[in-house]
């Protein structure tokens, strides 16, 4: 299975009517948002984006995996 197959795949899992392109979307604005509000608790400092963007990132996608990791089981 290769990874367009996978995503795919999880995506019906989560939702049958969510097609992929909806639950990347669905997760890159979880992402967003994450990590504006790491932004916003850093006191608004500039310069760590990609830090704010990548540790949005990582805590998304395991709060995303622990609320579906039963449909993996």
């Amino acid at each position: 299975m290769d990874e367009n197959e996978d995503a795919e795949n999880t995506a019906a899992m989560v939702d049958p009517n969510i097609t992929k392109e909806m639950l990347e979307n669905k997760l890159r604005k979880a992402i967003s948002l994450k990590a504006y509000e790491l932004y916003i608790k850093s006191g608004r400092k500039s310069g760590n984006d990609l830090l704010n963007w990548v540790e949005a990132e990582k805590e998304v996608l395991i709060d995303f995996r622990k609320e579906y990791v039963h449909l993996y089981l």
